[in-house]
């Protein structure tokens, strides 16, 4: 079944995978969903979606709930935000083309986590180890083209290593927890993480408070940190 706080890129991946398919492509043609790749399907059209779901066999409101809103903006069709339940993320703290993971986490649960395309969060928010996007042994880049397995390289095929940088120290984790619900591209935890605020916080818009935490956190450093460089 469909795992909490599952992607759809994830979703699909695993759907492919299941039915003994190499690339994940044919599945989006079949579909007649005209994007690059399936990392682009977390922000993929209700009508899209709905084709997607026929394909890969799976309840349309499974994809559909998960998904977020394109937001064009004057700046032209590169510059983008998406609206995950109350909150708008901008398209430069997004990742829909590099697959990144978590090995220590995929070990215990092998499925593709939708806070792992948000830019903001360097550690997985479960495991606290360091995400990666490329292969150790092949040094190349993780993407969703193939189906080999979420953990897997699409190049050499083998299980990608956990990384070897440290994890986050841990009395960071629990507020490190919180700011990924806040921020992560999944409707259901950004209220998961409101509704453990402040009453004087209830009332804030959940971008404003990612903004805020930004902010914060840039001030605390000993160097300065532009606002262009604060991810």
């Amino acid at each position: 079944g469909i795992r909490h706080g599952e992607s759809i890129p994830g979703i699909v991946a695993r759907g492919v995978r299941r039915h003994v398919l190499v690339r994940t492509t044919p599945v989006l043609q079949a579909a007649g969903v005209k994007i690059r790749h399936i990392g682009l399907s977390q922000i993929a059209t209700h009508e899209e979606l709905e084709r997607l779901a026929f394909v890969t066999r799976c309840p349309p409101n499974n994809l559909i709930e998960r998904a977020g809103d394109r937001l064009i903006e004057r700046n032209g069709p590169r510059s983008y935000g998406a609206r995950f339940g109350r909150l708008v993320i901008p398209r430069g703290y997004l990742e829909f083309n590099r697959r990144r993971i978590g090995p220590v986490t995929l070990a215990n649960d092998a499925y593709h986590r939708a806070s792992w395309m948000n830019l903001l969060l360097p550690f997985c928010p479960e495991s606290f180890e360091r995400l990666i996007d490329r292969c150790n042994h092949c040094d190349e880049g993780l993407g969703w083209f193939y189906s080999q397995g979420i953990g897997h390289c699409d190049n050499c095929r083998r299980v990608v290593a956990p990384s070897a940088e440290p994890c986050l120290p841990k009395d960071l984790a629990e507020d490190y927890r919180m700011f990924a619900l806040l921020s992560s591209p999944d409707a259901q935890g950004v209220e998961e993480c409101c509704a453990q605020l402040p009453a004087s916080l209830s009332g804030l818009a959940p971008a404003s408070l990612v903004r805020l935490a930004l902010l914060v956190g840039g001030l605390m450093q000993p160097d300065n940190v532009s606002t262009s460089a604060r991810h």
